[in-house]
């Protein structure tokens, strides 16, 4: 480009001289193709997300090239599906919640996680000194949700670790009164939209309370919506691990039915309900989970010494089929002997889940009496990812999937 910022056409470019400064030399075809801003977008559109966080770190101007919304649009176009994780983060606390641990683990073979984290993909390098203060509360195609606790106002941030890149959210009108809790949720599609939408409902936590209100954050205007105000037993239940699928949060009420919030405004009724599985034991805690446009569920075959692990998959508004079933005595159980470790008490805590674009790509982690280890669905083999600190709370795991999406 010239001093005015235009670009600058191949022939206007200065020639090279050679090693004594005298003459010319011809660019070679290498050196022509790295000085033309279009070939070079036309290479890096052809690779994957994952690979291009690294390629960030080539120069200032791959940076700004692989960075702009441009680059983002256009590579979208290229690869319009979303991608399996590379990788996930791990979050513990202490008894009291006011002091998080994060770690990222790799679930890409090929590179160490070492080289992971040195790279802007390491876990909210961003936040610097108040790392331990942030909790993360959901991840959603790339992006992530974040509360940074503080003795004054919480802080609500939305942050994308691809790109190291993160907002803090304006706060709600009037909503920061004490005896209350805030509770959110992210939306995001970035087959469907560049934007994303979070949810946010207000609990009493000092009286029981009938009616929940809602907003709705949209960073396509940058600002909150009042939404609809709902009878609190929609909301009770498992609303802190809902997940995004279908345009809408999905989560478990207390009453077993599968919640669903639309995030659509303009309607008056937005929220829907699906009945669970009618061979489920009621004492059962399934989790839901999302993976690459399936709504799966886990839940375990009895109550309270499970043999079994069945993961269903949500057909249609009125049925569940069970796609995959996990046999404690296929692997799990030689495996813990192996690891010389108790089997009482035990318990299948699934703390993800992923689809793979052929069968047997898809697994489960779980959160193995201490261990967190990747149950390959198809092979039935185990592999251990991550050892945790005993003198924690018990883990939580959310995907990272390579985005370039803005916040």
């Amino acid at each position: 480009m010239d001093d005015s910022g235009n670009r600058v056409s191949s022939s206007k470019r200065p020639t090279m001289r050679d090693d004594d400064g005298h003459g010319s030399v011809t660019p070679s075809s290498v050196d022509q193709v790295m000085v033309n801003d279009d070939l070079v977008i036309e290479i890096l559109l052809r690779l994957p997300v994952l690979t291009l966080i690294f390629f960030k770190s080539v120069s200032k101007r791959w940076l700004s090239l692989i960075t702009s919304t441009a680059f983002f649009n256009l590579h979208l176009t290229r690869f319009p599906n979303i991608p399996p994780p590379s990788g996930l983060f791990l979050q513990q606390t202490n008894s009291d919640y006011d002091h998080f641990e994060h770690d990222f683990v790799s679930l890409v073979s090929g590179i160490p996680r070492g080289k992971l984290k040195k790279t802007s993909a390491s876990p909210f390098v961003c936040f610097g000194s108040n790392a331990s203060n942030v909790e993360v509360l959901q991840s959603c195609n790339g992006l992530v949700l974040c509360l940074m606790r503080s003795s004054a106002t919480d802080k609500i941030y939305v942050y994308n670790p691809s790109i190291n890149v993160f907002k803090m959210l304006p706060q709600v009108q009037r909503l920061t009164l004490e005896g209350f809790l805030d509770k959110y949720r992210l939306a995001f599609d970035p087959t469907k939209s560049p934007h994303y939408k979070v949810l946010r409902i207000r609990v009493k936590v000092t009286r029981p309370q009938n009616l929940f209100p809602t907003w709705i954050y949209s960073s396509e205007t940058g600002c909150w919506r009042i939404g609809n105000t709902f009878h609190s037993s929609r909301f009770r239940g498992h609303f802190d691990n809902g997940v995004y699928w279908n345009d809408a949060i999905n989560w478990i009420n207390d009453r077993n039915r599968v919640m669903h919030f639309k995030l659509d405004v303009e309607h008056r009724v937005i929220i829907t309900r699906t009945q669970l599985p009618e061979t489920l034991h009621r004492k059962i805690h399934p989790k839901l989970f999302e993976s690459r446009g399936c709504l799966l569920l886990a839940a375990s075959d009895a109550y309270p010494h499970p043999k079994r692990l069945k993961i269903y998959e949500r057909m249609n508004e009125y049925s569940w089929s069970v796609r995959y079933i996990i046999k404690y005595e296929d692997c799990i159980e030689a495996s813990l002997k192996t690891w010389k470790m108790s089997t009482v008490g035990f318990h299948f805590n699934v703390l993800f889940m992923v689809v793979g674009e052929r069968e047997e790509e898809s697994f489960v982690v779980m959160d193995l009496l201490g261990m967190v280890v990747k149950y390959n669905l198809l092979s039935k083999t185990l592999h251990v990812l991550y050892g945790i600190h005993t003198n924690l709370t018990p883990i939580s795991a959310f995907p990272f999937i390579a985005s370039f999406a803005g916040v």
